[in-house]
């Protein structure tokens, strides 16, 4: 069994509060739950033998430089953020510490489900040596989950790749919910019902077949339809971004007439 550790999180959000419940559940010790603006971040992290960097990116740079001078040696420092590689993390390898990026493959809703999903989910990891590499082999473990290893300059690539498929995902069925709860005059819960197996289908289908899996009108080349379709909606954002979506879509399936009239207007 892996050595227990002291723990050390800076970050008070979803994903901190998740990796504490699975680094708590695996035996170790969880000393410090620290925000990122307290001076706790100078004085009790360094007390820890693992210390564990979850704050959004925007704030990441400086908290490493607020902590690279209280970090030595022996220390592990590791950062869940999907976009930053190591070199965010470069003042504190410099003293020695061994470093990590390590970010779940996982969405955060900040309820109990969040520790619980992390069961069996990827991480995407990039290290600098075989140390630190074995670390994040056992820490991955530890939390439940499969570890795929990101090269350090291709990790702002991978992080577009998740967002395409988590976050617009996310907008597009928010999308979706809103219009079919107003043709059929329900609640958004209902349509969420109704679409669900839908949604559910076609995740399985296009994961399993990507491209070959697309279907509906623009797929089919129908301009007609998707013009009839860009008619019925009523809100201009959405309208917008179907019209996008045709557009791509088109691209994808070689449907060169909605193409056309996705950029232009126009069809043959």
């Amino acid at each position: 069994m892996p050595p227990r550790m002291d723990v050390a999180i800076v970050g008070a959000g979803r994903v901190g509060t998740a990796l504490a419940t699975r680094l708590s559940a695996a035996g170790h010790s969880i000393v410090h739950r620290i925000t990122r603006d307290s001076s706790s971040l100078l004085f009790d992290a360094p007390t820890c033998q693992l210390i564990v960097l979850s704050v959004p990116d925007p704030q990441l740079s400086d908290v490493v430089t607020a902590l690279a001078p209280h970090v030595k040696r022996g220390h592990i420092v590791l950062h869940t953020s999907g976009a930053h590689g190591l070199d965010i993390l470069d003042p504190i390898e410099t003293t020695g510490a061994i470093v990590l990026a390590m970010h779940p493959i996982m969405t955060f809703v900040g309820g109990p489900e969040d520790a619980s999903n992390l069961e069996g989910c990827y991480w995407g990891v990039t290290t600098t040596d075989e140390l630190s590499d074995t670390i994040a082999e056992l820490l991955v473990a530890e939390l439940g989950g499969q570890m795929i290893r990101v090269s350090n300059n291709k990790r702002v690539a991978y992080h577009a790749a998740l967002a395409y498929a988590s976050n617009y995902t996310a907008t597009v069925l928010s999308d979706a919910r809103a219009q079919l709860a107003d043709a059929l005059q329900s609640g958004e819960d209902a349509a969420a019902r109704v679409l669900r197996p839908l949604v559910e289908a076609s995740i399985r289908n296009v994961l399993e077949a990507g491209p070959d899996a697309i279907t509906g009108p623009a797929a089919r080349d129908d301009v007609a339809m998707v013009q009839r379709h860009m008619g019925a909606i009523d809100d201009a954002g959405r309208r917008q971004a179907y019209r996008e979506l045709a557009r791509r879509t088109a691209e994808l399936t070689g449907a060169h007439d909605v193409e056309l009239w996705a950029h232009t207007g126009e069809q043959h």
